[in-house]
């Protein structure tokens, strides 16, 4: 990873520095895919409470959902200069082609949402501000998180660092084993991180 491809502007730019993108994906998934043991970074399928798509009343009472399509729509962008980076991203999420063991009463679920990081080196390259949110809407229920922190960079160099954060969540609509999310978690996870990028 190089300096000049990280989402805060480390390299204090002197004059602004755009990015824009644009991602589609689609999959098709069931419920076996799904099983979170056999890999970390799995993060599973999730309704927007915070409820496995897969797991049994999910979507409807005693049905169990065993295989879905997928597809989600993300735009990004961002802009760096003299410290100060703005980073953003805005998604669209349909899943449809439900198979299950018992009638639903939805054809097609639609959540969408974006996510926001605003940080500025107070010390050029040493110490950096920023603070960032999230929101999910979605037709079972809606989310966000917001986050302030700092990241301290003892070495002046872009490859070692030292993040913390006081991340508050409501209604987190996704789990992860290595993250502090967990579905429908409501509160407070603080973070303090040493951070290594080779």
């Amino acid at each position: 990873m190089r300096a000049r491809s990280m989402y805060d502007d480390y390299q204090n730019n002197k004059k602004p520095v755009v990015r824009f993108g644009t991602s589609f994906t689609k999959s098709k998934e069931n419920c076996f895919s799904q099983i979170q043991d056999g890999n970390p970074e799995n993060t599973g399928l999730y309704n927007s409470d915070g409820v496995n798509t897969f797991a049994t009343g999910a979507v409807a009472p005693g049905v169990t959902v065993s295989d879905v399509t997928y597809r989600m729509l993300a735009v990004d962008g961002g802009v760096k200069w003299r410290g100060l980076a703005v980073n953003a991203q805005y998604f669209l999420r349909w899943l449809n082609n439900f198979r299950a063991d018992g009638p639903i009463p939805i054809g097609e679920t639609f959540d969408h949402g974006f996510e926001t990081v605003v940080s500025q080196f107070i010390v050029p390259k040493k110490w950096e501000l920023y603070g960032r949110t999230s929101f999910v809407f979605g037709q079972f229920g809606n989310s966000y998180e917001y986050a302030p922190g700092f990241k301290w960079y003892p070495l002046r160099s872009y490859r070692v660092y030292v993040v913390a954060e006081g991340l508050r969540i409501v209604k987190s609509p996704v789990a992860s084993i290595i993250t502090p999310y967990n579905s429908g978690f409501t509160g407070w996870s603080p973070l303090l991180q040493w951070m290594f990028n080779f």
